[in-house]
């Protein structure tokens, strides 16, 4: 069940359902075991105790009955005590192995990112984190350890009273001369084997404590998953038929498969997405569709819902309304900016999401196609590919991601959801990664701030360099003021311009060579441009600077980086001349 249906997303995902349960992986490993150990045990010791109780009562029975009503009194009496004592010992243990948890957590936290924690220095504050937590598992451990001793102290007074009860019951009986001291004494005998039979659950009252705080914190681990798998809340398996859920907005969302074969892989009519926090939607009215072989970018600002619309496209969260027709997830592969890595050899890491048994390829196959992806020196340094590692620790951030690309030429599917999935490399890597894509010919939509990337993206069958017009963008840009997804408006189908890279460079060969770009499409002011004097003075500072040019020497066309630290295209100024008003910081 924790895997089913994503239900382990839902609970990280979903604030009510991860303030309900923490730490559902202790759960499943501590608890369970305990709760199953517990409970065999208790009931095999119960079930001893019945054969105790059923031999001795009779015995009761044959000296007095009165002694026997006696026993269940007194019994259910201390039993009530103390039983209201091991509720509340029992709530100190749940709240003990959750405190436990979440410090268990803060250092395996600080084992998975020992690296940056090093580069940082930050062992005080982590230090500070860690000891804040440690002090909650103190404090609650002094209160556990007082109720427990309170509870078997009162076990103890409880044993120690009941002794007694056969001699205040029968003595009245033994002096009057109807009980000899022999049924006296059988009589206590028997008292005590069926009083302590009784006491099965006060004596063993820290067990039961113990199995009462694991029965209760798996318990609402399993109700949190029933409700993060409810219907409402699940995305749809493989072969499920088009279900609708009721969303956040005034509509309802509808998912419904589409066939990559039909020409039609993507279509979204009217979609709203709302932010995971609630409050208004990020994305309202957007139409778009995508046939096979197309490719479309999607940037914007942080917080423009880029990865909100993701999570919706890849079916993981319900949109708050419209309509989404999108391939089963079996046709679907998403690579998000950090892929995972499973557990497991270095062939396991190429084939997932499949597995040897269900990706038939050889280990030859698995190397070309490392190489194919620039993984040559991970294929020489590994010669087997049945050997494990941790890899997540041992790739760098641009070995990760080529794994992903490498799962995706592997897996061939229909829809490709890249999530800034090559970021970490290079451009000329990123261009050969992208290029592989566009041979490969799914139908992509993919989120990125780069504009070299723009020349990947196209509406065309698998056309990797078609023309276009500079004004038309290939993509969507969430959250720009000229272009945000209001009533009516569709996603451009747009081309872009012919592998030319930013918009600057076309823009200045639209224009012509001889006249400089204008991205701004704004006339320069008559008298020059503004930053004209300050140009002047960057200039003199140079030639001041440098020292070895003289006058008629010709000066760099750019600035040096200890000058002019953040590039800033400005229109009027020569190709490939950064220029910074001196009256900003990033100049020295």
């Amino acid at each position: 069940a924790y895997l089913s249906q994503q239900a382990y997303y839902r609970l990280q995902a979903d604030p009510n359902l991860r303030e309900r349960v923490d730490n559902p992986d202790q759960r499943l490993s501590d608890d369970v075991p305990l709760a199953v150990g517990g409970a065999s045990n208790l009931f095999f010791g119960f079930c001893a105790s019945l054969l105790s109780l059923g031999a001795y009562i009779l015995v009761l029975f044959h000296i007095s009955g009165l002694l026997v009503l006696s026993l269940a009194g007194a019994t259910l009496l201390g039993n009530g005590v103390i039983l209201r004592l091991v509720r509340r010992l029992g709530a100190l243990g749940v709240r003990q192995q959750a405190l436990e948890a979440d410090y268990r957590f803060a250092l395996v936290h600080v084992r998975s990112h020992a690296e940056s924690l090093a580069f940082l220095r930050g062992e005080a504050a982590v230090a500070q984190g860690l000891g804040r937590r440690f002090s909650a598992v103190l404090l609650n451990f002094e209160r556990l350890i007082r109720w427990r001793a309170l509870v078997e102290q009162s076990s103890g007074l409880y044993g120690f009273l009941m002794q007694f009860v056969p001699y205040l019951v029968l003595s009245t009986a033994y002096f009057s001369g109807r009980v000899s001291l022999g049924d006296l004494t059988v009589g206590s005998i028997a008292f005590g084997q069926v009083q302590s039979s009784l006491s099965f659950l006060i004596d063993r009252a820290e067990t039961v404590s113990g199995l009462f705080a694991s029965m209760r914190r798996i318990a609402d681990l399993e109700t949190a998953l029933g409700d993060g798998c409810s219907p409402g809340t699940s995305a749809p398996e493989p072969s499920a038929p088009p279900t609708a859920a009721s969303g956040a907005g005034t509509g309802a969302s509808a998912n419904h498969p589409a066939d990559p074969d039909a020409g039609e892989v993507l279509l979204l009519k009217d979609l709203a997405v709302a932010h995971p926090a609630g409050g208004r939607p990020l994305v309202e009215h957007l139409n778009l569709s995508l046939a096979k072989g197309e490719r479309l970018l999607i940037s914007g600002p942080s917080g423009a819902g880029k990865t909100s619309l993701l999570r919706v496209l890849a079916g993981l969260v319900s949109a708050a309304d419209g309509v989404v027709k999108a391939p089963n997830p079996a046709q679907r592969l998403v690579l998000p900016q950090t892929p995972f890595l499973p557990l497991g050899s270095l062939r396991d890491q190429l084939l997932f999401p499949g597995t040897p048994q269900t990706v038939p390829a050889t280990d030859a196959a698995l190397r070309q196609l490392m190489r194919q992806v620039g993984l040559d020196a991970l294929a020489e340094r590994h010669q087997e590919l049945a050997v494990e590692e941790d890899w997540a620790r041992v790739l760098s951030g641009g070995e990760q991601q080529r794994i992903g690309f490498a799962r995706l030429l592997l897996h061939r599917p229909a829809l490709v959801i890249l999530d800034e999935a090559s970021s970490a490399l290079d451009l000329d890597a990123e261009a050969d990664l992208h290029r592989l894509v566009v041979e490969a010919g799914p139908t992509v939509v993919s989120v990125g701030h780069r504009s070299s990337l723009r020349q990947f993206h196209q509406r065309g069958e698998g056309r990797a360099e078609p023309t276009q017009s500079k004004r038309d963008k290939p993509g969507v840009r969430l959250g720009d003021a000229r272009q945000t997804c209001r009533p009516g408006i569709r996603a451009p189908g747009v081309e872009p311009s012919p592998g030319q890279g930013p918009r600057e460079k076309q823009a200045h060969q639209d224009q012509g060579e001889g006249q400089p770009p204008d991205p701004g499409g704004q006339p320069e002011p008559a008298g020059g441009h503004p930053l004209a004097e300050d140009l002047a003075q960057v200039r003199s500072r140079i030639s001041a600077n440098i020292g070895t040019h003289g006058a008629s020497q010709e000066l760099p066309k750019r600035l040096p980086a200890h000058i002019v630290r953040d590039k800033v295209r400005q229109p009027g100024f020569p190709r490939g001349f950064g220029v910074v008003p001196l009256n900003t910081p990033q100049v020295v």
